[in-house]
């Protein structure tokens, strides 16, 4: 009777196995159970929308950049405008820029007046527009900065100056320019280079520290990846203030990271790395790739998946996998 008991005790006292995680795909999401929780991802992110104008205001004063341009008005008094007079202005042109611009006009290639906000932001009673111009193969041909005083009884922008090279800015309405130290700043690149480009606005000036040569793509967090001019793509992350680099992944390959979101994912066809552990796993170079809660879902092909693999990303192990 006393083994028994003793038996019975050990028994009672001894862990179970605790249950792995586990990975499924159910009309398009990635489900992943973990003990008693559920937790799940779409695999195609929904695309945000797009904002449909940004605006400033100073008692009755108002500048909005909407599908109009930019307007301001007054009281009653309203004025709106697309700054064609920029297009061929000697203070955001060259002489040969402004006459390659007359002939592009005249193809009908380009357009005088802005079709795009690269970003904005407000200092005190000022109200600065990053205005981009787009030809009709919808690339960048000038970017300026504009600038509205809240506090005066005007009705028309004026014109700032131009940043050295082109934000990476993509939608109609962006917001990569932001306040940083008293300086207006937003990344830029070029043919030659890409850094961080600033106006003072104390001392009338702009200025730009270059930070590598040929800019890719560069996220909100500072996660980057550019093309080293000894032939190499970089993956890394830039301090929008101090400028220090971080180095996660050199490769001949194309590089992509995954979110904004920490440890950083890089993806190149056939490896994924994680760019905190500096951990790397081979994977199917036809993948598509989300996060849920804690865990990394990696699901092949990317487009109607059939099967799914559920990793930790600091060593990327391999907790469960489905599908064929």
């Amino acid at each position: 009777m006393m083994v028994a008991a003793v038996l019975l005790t050990m028994l009672q006292g001894k862990a179970r196995p605790k249950a792995l995680p586990t990975i499924e795909l159910y009309q398009g999401f990635a489900i992943v159970r973990d003990g008693l929780l559920v937790d799940r991802a779409p695999l195609a992110p929904a695309t945000p929308a797009p904002r449909l104008s940004v605006s400033y205001r100073r008692d009755e004063t108002f500048a909005v950049w909407d599908e109009r341009g930019l307007t301001v008005r007054i009281g009653k008094r309203i004025f709106s405008t697309r700054l064609d007079e920029i297009a061929v202005s000697q203070r955001a042109q060259t002489a040969d820029a402004i006459r390659d611009t007359v002939e592009k006009l005249r193809t009908g290639d380009r357009q005088k007046g802005a079709s795009a906000l690269s970003g904005s932001c407000r200092l005190g009673t000022m109200a600065y527009f990053l205005v981009r111009w787009v030809d009709k193969q919808g690339e960048p041909w000038l970017e300026a900065l504009v600038s509205v005083d809240l506090a005066k009884d005007n009705l028309h922008p004026k014109l700032v100056g131009r940043f050295q090279g082109f934000s990476t800015a993509a939608q109609p309405i962006d917001q990569l320019l932001v306040p940083l130290e008293g300086k207006l700043t937003v990344f830029t690149r070029d043919t030659k280079e890409w850094g961080r480009a600033t106006y003072d606005v104390a001392t009338d000036s702009f200025g730009f520290d270059p930070l590598g040569a040929k800019l890719q793509s560069l996220s909100p967090a500072g996660f980057f990846v550019e093309k080293a001019e000894y032939g190499l793509n970089i993956a890394g992350k830039i301090d929008r203030v101090t400028l220090d680099r971080q180095t996660y992944v050199e490769s001949r390959n194309p590089l992509r990271f995954l979110d904004d979101l920490t440890p950083p994912i890089i993806s190149e066809p056939g490896i994924i790395h994680n760019g905190g552990t500096g951990a790397v796993a081979a994977v199917p170079k036809d993948i598509g790739i989300t996060r849920v809660s804690d865990f990394v879902v990696l699901f092949s092909p990317a487009i109607k998946p059939t099967s799914a693999y559920l990793y930790r990303a600091e060593n990327w192990k391999l907790f469960d996998k489905t599908g064929r």
